[in-house]
């Protein structure tokens, strides 16, 4: 086969899977994709050593970075539409300013793991020791806690889990979500391998997480707007 094709296809390979890498998120693939991309630049290089005229290898340079350089556009233009609200759906906004100051990119990557429930029938999230395997975020409806003998019942919205989930602890109380409601749920397994593949998910969710619990925790102090009974069951919900 000819050298001078050979080479001048890797060059425009490579550019355009620098190109490609460019455009992502993912840290890991954007550095596999650009090492592939020097490889194929290297061996192009060697190839087309002193066989292409001056005016070609201009031209086939030219083309290269026409390809990286657009992959950049493409790549800025994406994270600077991620960082826009307007990037979040208006049926998910309610949802996003109940999760705090977090980047719309994190949140929408964490709706996307998530599997929005219905809740035709009683279903019970939690039982008093055992390690639940996921998490929840109860957005609307009511919940039913069963603790220590007692029964409480308390509307969301409110994450259940969170602490099992952080901390792998068996759930202190038996939850159960009442018909009516809407769940988001999320498996752990699927949560953690997302976590090592973005490494801004785990502080996001952590930070949703941290406000969500710090509620319930200054709910044992009565507020002025808490009636006792909201207040004692909110405090019975860090799970």
């Amino acid at each position: 086969m000819d050298p001078i094709a050979i080479g001048e296809a890797l060059a425009l390979v490579g550019a355009g899977l620098a190109a490609l890498g460019l455009g992502l998120r993912d840290i890991r693939r954007l550095r596999l994709l650009v090492l592939v991309a020097a490889v194929c630049g290297g061996i192009a290089s060697i190839l087309l050593e002193g066989r292409l005229p001056a005016a070609t290898a201009a031209r086939l340079a030219i083309a290269a970075m026409a390809l990286v350089c657009v992959g950049t556009l493409l790549g800025l233009g994406w994270s600077a539409w991620s960082a826009s609200p307007i990037s979040v759906r208006a049926r998910d906004r309610t949802l996003r300013r109940a999760f705090g100051p977090i980047s719309p990119a994190a949140f929408r990557a964490l709706l996307r793991l998530a599997e929005r429930r219905p809740v035709p029938a009683p279903l019970r999230l939690t039982r008093a020791g055992w390690a639940p395997e996921h998490l929840w975020y109860l957005a609307e409806g009511a919940l039913r806690v069963e603790r220590d003998g007692q029964v409480t019942e308390v509307d969301g919205p409110f994450f259940v889990g969170e602490v099992s989930f952080v901390t792998g602890a068996t759930a202190p109380a038996t939850i159960t979500v009442l018909p009516g409601a809407e769940l988001l749920e999320w498996d752990g397994k699927i949560l953690r391998d997302a976590f090592r593949r973005d490494p801004t998910l785990r502080p996001a969710l952590e930070a949703i997480l941290g406000r969500d619990l710090a509620r319930k925790v200054s709910a044992v102090r009565p507020a002025p707007e808490l009636i006792p009974q909201e207040t004692e069951t909110l405090s019975r919900l860090a799970v």
